[in-house]
Parts: C-alpha cells; sequence; structure tokens
C-alpha cells in the first residue's frame, strides 16, 4: 500500500482498510513517504502497523534535497541503472529526481508485492513510476477519494496523471459521480470500478430520532473540517435564516481548519453568536455523543472556488447510521447516498431558502424523521459497512494480481 503520509489521524478509513485486508490474510506492507507530525500521540491501532512501514524519509522535516540525495545513494547500491533513470524528467516530469529515487529505495526494502494499491491518485502515478523503475512487477490500484479528483483545470488534471492514465491498472472511485469525472480527466471506464469509502456501522448504534420537549431548542450539528467545500458558511446563513424564521435552535460545528477565523466573524455578522458553537476538533467518542444529542445533521458541501468536491461524506454516513436525520446539499456523490424524501432531505447547493425550508420540514414531522432514520441506516449498512467493502477491496486486489500473472505468463510463453 503506498501512502504519503503514516501515521496520520486524519486517515482512519486507511487503517481500518489496512487492518481489514489482514483478517482477511493479506500481508500488507506499507511504503510512505514520511512519517506523520512529531509530537502527536499515536493510538494502538496505528502503532501496531508500524512494523510494517518503510519511509522514503524517517524525518518528515527532511529536505526534497536531503531525501533526494540519501535515497538515490540507496537506490545506487542495490539498482544503479534504476536510480539513474529516477532522473529522467522525459519519462517521470515532475516526479522525477529525489522524490521519485527515495521512494523506490524505499520500495526495494520491502518484500515483493502481488498488488500495490495506492492510496489518493498522486500516489498512485507515483506507484506506477516505481513500478516503471523495475522494482516491482504487479498491478497498480488507485483509490479516489475528492481532492485528487477534481479541479476547475481539466488539463492540470491529465498531466498530474499521465502515467497513471496510460499504465494504472484499476482505479477505485468512491463515487459514481466521481468515476463519471475521472473519465472525462482520461481515465478508462473499462478499468474503473467504484469502491465507497466505508464506515464501521458497530460503532454508530442506532437510535429513533430525538423528540424534543415542548419549547426546547432543536440541536443542529454540522461535521467535517473547516475548509471551503464543506460549505459551513452556508450553514450558518442557514441557521441565521431560521432564526429570523422563529425557530428555537443550537447549531454545533465539530471540527477544525483554516477557515475558522473567517467562520466566526460571519456568525458574528450575521447575528447569530448565541446560537452557534464552534466545537473544534473532537475524538470519535466525543463525535458519537454530539450526534446522539442532536436533533439534525445539517450537511452543506459545495464545490469550491478551485473546484474541489467531496465524495461521499463519511460525516453523513455516520449520522444515517446513527438515526440522526440529514439534511443536505445535491453535492457530487452525495444524491447516491441520500434519496430525497426517503432517507433524507436535500437542497441544491447554496439555496439557504431551500435548505431552511427542509430543515424545518424534517424538525416538524417526527413521522418523517423516524421514517428516514429507519431507511438511512439500512442504506448505510447495505452499500458502506465495512465488512462488505473490504470483501470487496480484497477481490479486487486478488482477481487484478491473477490478471496479471495470467498476462505475465502469456508474455514468457
Amino acid at each position: 500500500m503506498v501512502v504519503s503520509t503514516f501515521p496520520s489521524l486524519t486517515t482512519t478509513f486507511l487503517v481500518n482498510r489496512i487492518q481489514g485486508l489482514i483478517e482477511r490474510g493479506f500481508d500488507v506492507h506499507i511504503l510512505a513517504e514520511h512519517p506523520g507530525m512529531r509530537g502527536v500521540e499515536v493510538d494502538q491501532e496505528r502503532r501496531s502497523l508500524l512494523p510494517r512501514v518503510r519511509w522514503a524519509s524517517p524525518d518528515r522535516g527532511a529536505s526534497r534535497l536531503r531525501m533526494g540525495f540519501c535515497g538515490l545513494s540507496r537506490l545506487a547500491t542495490r539498482h544503479p541503472l534504476a536510480a539513474l533513470q529516477a532522473w529522467n524528467p522525459l519519462r517521470f516530469r515532475g516526479l522525477a529526481g529525489g522524490r521519485l529515487a527515495a521512494m523506490a529505495a524505499a520500495a526495494v526494502a520491502l518484500p515483493r508485492p502481488d498488488a500495490v494499491l495506492g492510496c489518493f491518485g498522486p500516489m498512485g502515478e507515483l506507484a506506477c513510476s516505481v513500478r516503471a523503475l523495475g522494482i516491482f512487477d504487479a498491478p497498480v490500484l488507485t483509490s479516489f477519494h475528492g481532492v485528487d479528483a477534481y479541479g476547475k483545470d481539466m488539463e492540470h488534471l491529465r498531466a498530474r496523471y499521465r502515467l497513471l492514465r496510460r499504465q494504472g491498472d484499476v482505479f477505485l472511485p468512491v463515487s459514481r459521480h466521481m468515476a463519471k469525472h475521472l473519465q472525462d480527466v482520461g481515465l478508462p471506464i473499462r478499468r474503473t470500478a467504484v469502491l465507497c469509502t466505508p464506515i464501521r456501522c458497530e460503532r454508530f448504534p442506532w437510535h429513533a430520532p430525538r423528540r424534543r420537549p415542548v419549547g426546547q431548542p432543536a440541536r443542529l450539528v454540522g461535521l467535517g473540517r473547516l475548509v471551503a467545500k464543506k460549505g459551513f458558511d452556508d450553514g450558518l446563513r442557514v441557521v441565521a435564516e431560521l432564526v429570523k424564521r422563529g425557530v428555537a435552535l443550537h447549531y454545533e460545528i465539530v471540527g477544525d481548519g483554516v477557515e475558522e477565523p473567517r467562520l466566526r466573524a460571519l456568525a458574528a455578522e450575521l447575528g447569530i453568536m448565541h446560537q452557534v458553537t464552534f466545537a473544534g476538533q473532537r475524538s470519535h467518542a466525543e463525535v458519537r455523543s454530539a450526534l446522539e444529542q442532536s436533533d439534525l445533521l445539517l450537511s452543506t458541501n459545495r464545490v469550491a472556488a478551485n473546484g474541489d468536491c467531496e465524495g461521499i461524506p463519511n460525516t453523513i454516513k455516520e449520522a444515517m447510521a446513527s438515526g440522526v436525520p440529514v439534511v443536505a446539499t445535491r453535492h457530487s456523490g452525495t444524491p447516491e447516498l441520500i434519496e430525497d424524501g426517503v432517507c433524507g432531505l436535500l437542497a441544491d447547493e447554496g439555496d439557504i431558502a431551500a435548505l431552511a425550508d427542509a430543515c424545518v420540514r424534517m424538525l416538524g414531522d417526527n413521522a418523517l424523521a423516524h421514517a428516514c432514520a429507519v431507511e438511512a441506516r439500512r442504506r448505510v449498512e447495505q452499500m458502506f459497512d465495512e465488512r462488505r467493502l473490504n470483501d470487496r477491496l480484497a477481490a479486487l486486489l486478488t482477481a487484478s494480481a491473477m490478471r496479471w500473472r495470467r498476462r505475465r505468463a502469456r508474455c514468457a510463453a
């Protein structure tokens, strides 16, 4: 498995995926560019995987020059021709040089793989480049998750995945919407299989939607990093519209990020600081607790100015698994998860009035909220349960390895 950073606190789904493959009998090894941030406590799940990791640079703060020099010297002793080829800018473009040499040198120290999974598009491109140097002989599967798949500049994406488009064996976007976008980028649809990001449903016990006592304010929650594509500024505008309509409520935003100062200023400008809490980053247990105490998840994702989009947000899946009614935007792959009026309510991106209408409808109709919560749990278990999706990933890896071996045997014959 090829990743940018390991361990990282923001890639829980990757840790769960690795453990799922190990449980299914796979001998998983991790090739990472560098370790996570210094001083960040690593949990037991991630710590148990550290013996399986090989880093291109053991020091996250190392310069590209130092990383390249060390990688080149290590690679030259094992694969002198590969060390020379790694610097070919015509063949490897922006990856040529120290970064590619360092990853190739680290890969040499790992057992020869039967299949390689690049986690996020750039890691798939990097894995194909390492394979092109002759470091391993196995199929490369690449998973796409959001920022790596979308962008306004299609030519930039085509150039970014120049080698991957030609030589990648299987592409794994997390939604049909993303699969279509990647097809427009130039990734062949015949080599594409949708593989959604899973959640562990058993970690989110289902509870019937809360019935608030008369006069108690409704509790709305928003979950996620405070970045542009999450649309929390639209969430604040929806709250302001609801307050203007006389709805008593409290809106808790769980997460942190670069947008927080701007969002706080907007809440003050809208006059809703007393109705909004910025809770910051919270543990998984605290997120579950926040969901249990909420009447509604408000998800206002939208296309960011740079074209960045979500895949299918895990925060929505977690709320649906927990029995929390959801109001969300028709963003990216979200309509593949939520059928409007059946397991949640949808409105167009940026349509503040429609989002407020949906919140009023969901909060005021206990029968609708309960029916949506029941169907939402069923749908998440059916489409996004971790066990099912890990079985599917294991089958894709096995099938890809078998096809690769058959193709190699035919070539040898």
